[in-house]
């Protein structure tokens, strides 16, 4: 599990990140609220902990800036002094889970674990939307604006997971792992993508899953 930690006072980060190193997680540090922005258009990350008051670009407005672009990654707050309006208005934005300063280790690890686990990529929405395709989540019904196709269970799943992330490169290790989830083995990977492909064309998608060094992305045609 790879995390993105947001957090500007280094002593802090460099203990957090310790703890979810040593608790298995891979975690990339970024200390001010434009850094993480970089990493986060250009990066998966399948949870992201991230401070409130930062320079740059605060917590609030990182997470609200990352909704608007439609990346879904579950994101922490981590708020001072438990200030109620913090809370609130990160919930607002988007966010699915807050800790308050100071804190417990423990209690940190159990929400990070409680986030990812309740994560889903596809959210509670009954279709997602992209480009000129919508994809429904009940019954993965593929569909352009002139005609629909039908996805297989498992390629309706992969498929809303790059569609929930689109900006975002998907590396390769993590398309393992989901696709380890799904009964599908990792050397299947590119023939998965060629069949979403082959069927995003036939419903005149006007982008692609493309192979890049890292993984694949959701590239435009």
């Amino acid at each position: 599990m790879r995390l993105l930690l947001v957090e500007d006072e280094k002593e802090l980060s460099r203990a957090i990140k310790s703890m979810l190193v040593l608790s298995g997680y891979e975690v990339i540090q970024a200390f001010d609220g434009e850094e993480a922005l970089a990493l986060i258009e250009n990066n998966f990350y399948d949870g992201i902990i991230s401070d409130i008051m930062m320079p740059k670009m605060d917590g609030i407005t990182l997470l609200k800036t990352i909704r608007k672009k439609n990346i879904d990654t579950p994101v922490l707050l981590l708020t001072a002094n438990g200030q109620v309006e913090d809370k609130v208005e990160g919930l607002d934005a988007g966010a699915n889970d807050y800790l308050s300063k100071p804190f417990a280790f423990k209690e940190l690890l159990a929400r990070v674990r409680s986030m990812i686990k309740h994560y889903s990529p596809i959210g509670e929405n009954t279709h997602i939307s992209y480009g000129s395709i919508k994809l429904s989540i009940a019954t993965y019904e593929l569909a352009g604006k002139e005609s629909s196709i039908m996805l297989s269970n498992k390629e309706g799943k992969i498929l809303s997971l790059f569609l929930k992330n689109p900006t975002q490169i998907i590396p390769f290790e993590k398309l393992v792992s989901f696709m380890s989830c799904l009964d599908a083995k990792d050397k299947e990977i590119e023939l998965y993508t060629s069949i979403l492909n082959n069927k995003l064309d036939a419903v005149n998608a006007n982008f692609k899953l493309a192979k890049l060094n890292k993984g694949y992305k959701v590239a435009s045609l």
